[in-house]
């Protein structure tokens, strides 16, 4: 996926300078930083606002990728791509990493709201995977009936999951929690529900440009909010006013990490310099 994103990335226009402004409420942001040598990534904590120093949370030999902050702003769930892979938590006051699922193709892991679960897409074959519950402390995991894919999301509320399609049926589609009949939110990749649970952040591919577009959980107002492109891997703010998302650093290399509003303006650069980050998860203040 990196790969993929780096040779898309290079390939477009370089950003335009961004807004100096501040993004919503306080806050960190946790993301898998890549190596330009290939030696396995690390995830990755700074502040929202991209000041001060970066905090380093896994060691480089878990090849840590694909974050996802807990509700409360305490751990960090993440798929391993080491040899020996499998679905991961690390508690960010002290950085011990706990093992929750041993399979090499369990990724995307995403939280419950309650902070008890996870859901995450285990690799049933090349391109295809199947969507499955786990509790967040490890044991056996169970199917989502008909979820297919892979990037889920869970609702604010838990009643519904969004995520990505596998195979000829590929695009964004929501699936009730317990299984069941799928919606589609037509194409795109790695959707991202609102806090409020009223909107989906998704990227999709415009002329060859990666760009973000809002839609409504029933598929409805769709509408592209990009104004500055390559846009990727896009994530809420806790508070909703603000997305976190993928795109080139400002020299033009892949890839740095930017807020905008939920309009698409006012953009604000997090990273700094060369940086190969992907998977942004932002984080509300723990108490």
């Amino acid at each position: 996926m990196l790969r993929l994103l780096f040779v898309v990335a290079v390939a477009l226009v370089a950003a335009a300078p961004a807004a100096p402004v501040a993004p919503g409420k306080p806050g960190t942001i946790v993301f898998a930083n890549g190596d330009a040598l290939g030696r396995g990534s690390v995830l990755v904590q700074l502040n929202a606002d991209g000041s001060g120093a970066a905090r380093t949370l896994t060691a480089r030999g878990l090849d840590a990728a694909m974050p996802a902050v807990s509700p409360d702003g305490t751990r960090v769930a993440f798929a391993s791509l080491a040899a020996k892979g499998g679905i991961r938590v690390v508690t960010l006051a002290t950085r011990v990493v706990t093992r929750v699922t041993t399979a090499a193709g369990d990724v995307d892991p995403a939280w419950t709201p309650d902070g008890t679960h996870l859901v995450f897409a285990h690799r049933l074959k090349p391109g295809a995977h199947q969507l499955m519950t786990v509790a967040a402390t490890g044991g056996a995991a169970t199917k989502v009936a008909g979820a297919l894919g892979r990037r889920p999301d869970v609702a604010p509320d838990g009643s519904r999951i969004v995520f990505q399609r596998d195979g000829a049926k590929s695009g964004v589609a929501v699936i009730p929690a317990a299984g069941g009949a799928l919606v589609s939110l037509g194409a795109g990749t790695s959707p991202s529900w609102s806090p409020d649970g009223k909107t989906i952040v998704l990227a999709a591919l415009v002329s060859s440009f990666g760009h973000l577009f809002l839609v409504s959980p029933d598929g409805s107002g769709r509408h592209d909010i990009t104004r500055y492109a390559p846009a990727s891997h896009p994530a809420w703010s806790p508070d909703g006013t603000r997305i976190v998302y993928v795109t080139t650093t400002a020299a033009g290399t892949c890839c740095g990490l930017a807020t905008i509003s939920t309009d698409g303006s006012t953009r604000l650069r997090v990273t700094h310099g060369l940086m190969f980050a992907s998977r942004p998860s932002w984080a509300v203040v723990a108490s």
